[in-house]
């Protein structure tokens, strides 16, 4: 009985639509109120990781058709995970080079997997709508880790208004300047200077545009098109 209460809440995120809302109060959960609240607590960040590597490893072995190709994509988001486990030995930031190359590998592979679900045959409906939204949140989330990423190694390839350090939650600190370039409401406390740091910025700036436009645009009227042929009918 509980395991297949289990089974079924695994699955729910990629077999039935609603479940791209699901991830989406997840993700909005975890960028906007676990970041900046609970960073501290290793129970919650915990629970937070597994959650996530069950949610992606779940997505790929639902929705990817081939065993080899289902293998293959779980190296990413499984290694990460081992990785961070064995960093929190207390032995330091070992691999954080493998770590940038493969956290970005696990947010294209999550993206991907979303947008798959998204243009499912089928009609247009509202958690379709709501995980192309999903998706765009997701990019917010992978360029975050590229400026993190890229101040790990460079700390002066941004200008900040409040100093911070690296001691500090700078995560959560891109979290918030990547949502604001996305959205294209910077509001200048943080300002790109190296030129790669700039590159990333117009970047995110052109996809922020351009995405709502084009995909969520396409899908609305799709869904607009779909209702108005059923009512003819």
């Amino acid at each position: 009985m509980h395991i297949n209460k289990t089974k079924r809440f695994i699955t729910h995120f990629w077999k039935e639509d609603a479940g791209l809302t699901s991830m989406l109060v997840i993700i909005f959960i975890t960028n906007f109120l676990v970041q900046p609240l609970f960073n501290e607590s290793s129970l919650i960040r915990y629970i937070n990781e597994y959650l996530f590597l069950t949610i992606i490893l779940s997505g790929i072995w639902i929705l990817i058709e081939k065993t080899r190709n289902k293998i293959l994509w779980t190296l990413a988001p499984l290694t990460f995970f081992i990785l961070t486990k064995i960093e929190d030995l207390n032995f330091g930031p070992l691999f954080t080079g493998p770590k940038i190359f493969l956290i970005t590998s696990t947010f294209f592979i999550l993206i991907y997997l979303v947008m798959k679900k998204v243009f499912e045959p089928g009609p247009v409906s509202f958690h379709k709508i709501v995980g192309a939204i999903l998706a765009f949140m997701l990019l917010g989330n992978l360029w975050a880790n590229f400026y993190d990423s890229l101040y790990f190694y460079d700390t002066s390839a941004y200008s900040f208004s409040t100093p911070i350090t690296l001691s500090q939650n700078t995560h959560f600190t891109f979290i918030y300047f990547s949502f604001s370039t996305l959205t294209t409401t910077g509001y200048g406390d943080i300002v790109p200077v190296s030129p790669f740091a700039r590159s990333l910025v117009m970047i995110e700036q052109l996809i922020g545009i351009l995405y709502p436009v084009v995909l969520i645009g396409r899908l609305i009227s799709l869904n607009t098109s779909t209702q108005s042929n059923s009512d003819s009918k």
